[in-house]
């Protein structure tokens, strides 16, 4: 704390800080970081699911609408996958799904890379939230068919673990399921 701009230890205190359930100062530490480096998408991601997991659900949905207007139009795959995929933690998170949706799709758009299961499980996720369910059947069916898809799918399981806490109100099961998610 004594030194503002050190960057890996900021990352790593958060990092060590949120394995042992201390969620709260966690996403106090990478909001200092945010205010340091605003343009990593790294960042952004990380504080979404920590808001969340640490209650903070208005701070989350001003996380999210702040997020799609710094990185709404980006085309890079990886960034938009995790930025429409903490959009869509929660049933609302505040922000235009259209704008979400998007950023599945460019994602999605990108076939042959390590990362096309999660880009292919964010459209399903957004498809769902969106209330298209055939559609997003349809995009985790491909998740499954996908190679080396084992780490995603108990990534998946533990996301709809992690939706089913959160409609029962179980807070403590939540956090668990969330940080192991993202």
């Amino acid at each position: 704390a004594s030194q503002p701009q050190n960057e890996k230890g900021w990352r790593a205190r958060s990092g060590f800080l949120a394995r042992h359930g201390r969620w709260q100062v966690a996403a106090a530490d990478l909001a200092r970081l945010l205010e340091i480096h605003p343009e990593d998408p790294e960042v952004w991601h990380q504080l979404a699911a920590l808001l969340v997991a640490s209650g903070q659900l208005d701070a989350y949905r001003a996380h999210c609408r702040k997020s799609l207007e710094r990185f709404g139009k980006s085309n890079e795959p990886s960034t938009a996958e995790r930025i429409a995929k903490d959009c869509l933690i929660l049933p609302d998170s505040g922000v235009d799904l259209g704008v979400v949706s998007q950023m599945a799709d460019t994602a999605a758009a990108v076939t042959n890379h390590w990362a096309t299961p999660w880009f292919q499980f964010v459209k399903g996720l957004s498809e769902y939230r969106q209330g298209r369910f055939a559609k997003a059947v349809e995009w985790m069916n491909k998740v499954l068919t996908g190679v080396n898809t084992f780490i995603l799918i108990v990534s998946s399981f533990t996301m709809v673990l992690a939706l089913d806490s959160i409609q029962r109100g179980n807070q403590a099961k939540l956090k668990g399921y969330l940080f192991a998610t993202i």
